[in-house]
């Protein structure tokens, strides 16, 4: 999935809740794949439990294998219900080896407390952005959740991106006018200052 296509898919969601919200009284399930952006990224351990999602009356599936492929599901009890054998399956379900590896990643991201230091360093790092957006015209917006980061341009990212990367820095777009940053979970303070100067100069030497 290419950073446009998860956008793209953002925004087909965020249409279709009007929709699914006029037929409250009916039971309709939404599921999305969370390999693209995670859970700990947007400061949460499980994306059920951000705030909009709960308001939307969304409930979103959570996937963690911390590299090898497993696949997951979860489900409210009258939801379950309805799924009988045959009727849901994961391209990749559940062999002992990658079973254990889930349930270490998951007790990692737990015990470490993890989300919280996503959303820690990710408040970390939108201040600095908006403060760059202050010195450069060219910024938009900066807007996000934890460390899945996009910064709206009033132009084309991708020379940005290409600047960045000569400098070290390994950033995406997400459509063509937005620099999308997802570091690291272990990202530290010094990681992100480093990163908003690389951001500086390259926002400079495209405005040249």
């Amino acid at each position: 999935m290419t950073a446009s296509e998860s956008e793209t898919q953002a925004r087909l969601l965020a249409q279709a809740l009007p929709f699914m919200q006029r037929y409250e009284n009916k039971t309709i399930v939404v599921k999305y794949g969370g390999h693209a952006m995670g859970n700990p990224e947007l400061g949460k351990a499980f994306a059920a439990d951000i705030a909009l999602l709960k308001q939307s009356g969304v409930n979103p599936i959570v996937v963690h294998g911390g590299g090898p492929q497993i696949g997951a599901m979860l489900a409210r009890e009258e939801v379950a219900k309805a799924l009988g054998p045959g009727t849901h399956a994961s391209t990749f379900g559940g062999t002992p080896f990658v079973t254990s590896v889930a349930l270490a990643t998951l007790t990692t991201v737990i015990e470490e407390r993890i989300p919280e230091r996503a959303a820690r360093m990710g408040s970390y790092l939108m201040a600095g952005l908006r403060a760059l957006a202050a010195r450069h015209a060219a910024i938009r917006e900066v807007r996000g959740r934890g460390l899945l980061i996009g910064v709206e341009l009033d132009r084309p990212a991708a020379p940005v991106v290409d600047a960045c990367r000569e400098a070290g820095l390994l950033v995406l777009t997400a459509g063509e006018r937005v620099l999308r940053l997802t570091p690291p979970l272990i990202v530290a303070e010094a990681d992100c200052d480093r990163a908003l100067e690389v951001v500086d100069r390259a926002l400079g030497e495209v405005a040249r």
